[in-house]
């Protein structure tokens, strides 16, 4: 079997709502190593609601994300909003594009950027503005270096890996960092009842198989 990546199609990269209804599948395979083989497709079951996971009062995070043909949910941009919880009380706020408002603001000309994908983590669950470790991380870098956090609640890797090509399309980054939680591993293989991207192993291949 052929494991080769290969590029999303037209279709995928557009997000049409043709390619995301239903059980369509764009070509968006991965794979992994040269001796062995473990590939698969970011597989869509149809347009995602956001993650509902409800703060204290009954406020609904959802009201922070928004449907994505593409990647399931995104951030609602412009966002502004006390995200509450017996154990926080945290100012969220999203810029013009649906991410975390950064503070301290990136530089406007950088030399350098990096690329931090993630889940909730990434974005600052519980955490006010100025706080989130790549607010930290970008107060602690040379003036010239540019934090970009593409944190999204309840993301998994295959979510990532499509918006890693987006980004990668968009600009050039110097370093991608991917933020990893235990999980990941069953967020990739859920599709949540069709309404996320999620992966589909083609091939799998022992590296070393026993008797070799």
């Amino acid at each position: 079997m052929n494991c080769a990546s290969q590029p999303p199609s037209a279709a995928a990269r557009r997000g049409s709502r043709e390619a995301l209804e239903g059980d369509a599948q764009p070509d968006c395979p991965f794979g992994i190593g040269a001796d062995g083989c473990v590939a698969g497709r970011a597989r869509y079951g149809g347009y995602a609601a956001a993650d509902g996971r409800r703060a204290r009062g009954g406020k609904s995070l959802s009201g922070s994300h928004q449907s994505d043909a593409y990647l399931g949910w995104s951030g609602k941009p412009n966002l502004r909003l006390h995200f509450r919880r017996p154990e926080f009380d945290a100012l969220v706020e999203h810029d013009a594009e649906g991410w975390r408002q950064p503070k301290p603001p990136r530089p406007a000309v950088p030399t350098s950027r990096i690329l931090v994908l993630g889940d909730s983590f990434t974005w600052g669950w519980g955490v006010s503005q100025g706080q989130v470790f790549t607010d930290l991380l970008q107060a602690a870098l040379p003036a010239t270096v540019a934090v970009y956090n593409r944190g999204i609640p309840g993301f998994g890797t295959a979510q990532e890996y499509l918006l890693l090509q987006r980004e990668l399309a968009a600009r050039v980054y110097d370093a991608v960092v991917l933020m990893f939680y235990m999980n990941d591993l069953s967020d990739n293989i859920s599709s949540r009842q069709g309404r996320r991207p999620y992966f589909e192993a083609t091939c799998v291949r022992a590296t070393n198989p026993p008797g070799r």
